[in-house]
Parts: C-alpha cells; structure tokens; sequence
C-alpha cells in the first residue's frame, strides 16, 4: 500500500509547492495600488501559513518515509482549505456588493422582437427591476 501511494503524496506535493510558490509570488510582489498592497501581503502571509502547517509536514514526511496515509492527508489539505477560503471570500465579497445596492438586476432587459427575432433593449423595466431590488434589500436588511 504504501508503495502506491509514496508517488501520488510526491505528486501532490510538487502541486502543492508550485501552487504556493506561483500565488505567493503574485500576492507579494503585486503592483497593485498602495492602499490595498496590504491586503496582497496578508493573504500572502496566510498562504505561506497554510503550506507550512499543512504541505510542508507532508513533504517531511515523504522525504523520510513515513506515515504515507498522514503525509497524503497533509498534502491534499493544502488545495482544499485554500479552496475552501476561496469560496468563503468570493461569497464575502458577493454579499459586500449585494449590501451596497450593486444587484445584478440593475442592467436592461433585453426583449426579443417577433416580427424580426432581433433583441432589442428595453429600458422600461429597469426601474422596476431597481424598485423589486430595493424592496429586496429592505426586507433583507
């Protein structure tokens, strides 16, 4: 058993460090705007924290041979949480931009024409999608 599984935890591990070695680059040496370099930083920390406790005992573990079930755990921990945390912050930031009124329900209609199959936009219902959206964001709130 062990000898199947020593070659899928190096593969995974070799993901695993390419993985972190390309994001932490990006995150720390970002040209974004001053401001939010910080923000890059920091995830960039936490990044290089997550590897460490995770990827990084399963590489140790795999150069000495032992506890092969433990080391591909600790090896697959690493993409999962950092998806995980993915998710949780698109959905943060989805919530974020719902809360300051910035609905997908804001861009025109499109109506399609039955004597020629064309669409056309229609701007008569955007301010009732706009008053929906406001009654939503009340009731939400």
């Amino acid at each position: 058993m062990t000898s199947k599984l020593r070659p899928l935890t190096i593969t995974v591990c070799v993901l695993d460090a390419v993985a972190w070695g390309f994001i932490a680059s990006v995150t720390f040496l970002s040209g974004s705007d001053p401001a939010t370099k910080g923000l890059d930083v920091a995830a960039g920390a936490a990044l290089t924290g997550l590897f460490a406790v995770t990827a990084a005992p399963a590489c140790a573990l795999v150069f000495w041979r032992r506890a092969p079930r433990t080391a591909l755990l600790f090896a697959l921990a690493f993409p999962a949480i950092l998806a995980l945390l993915l998710g949780v912050a698109i959905v943060a930031a989805a919530d974020r931009s719902m809360a300051q009124g910035q609905l997908p329900l804001d861009v025109p209609s499109s109506k399609t024409s039955q004597s020629s199959g064309a669409v056309t936009s229609s701007d008569t219902t955007a301010p009732r999608q706009n008053r929906h959206a406001a009654r939503w964001l009340k009731q939400a709130a």
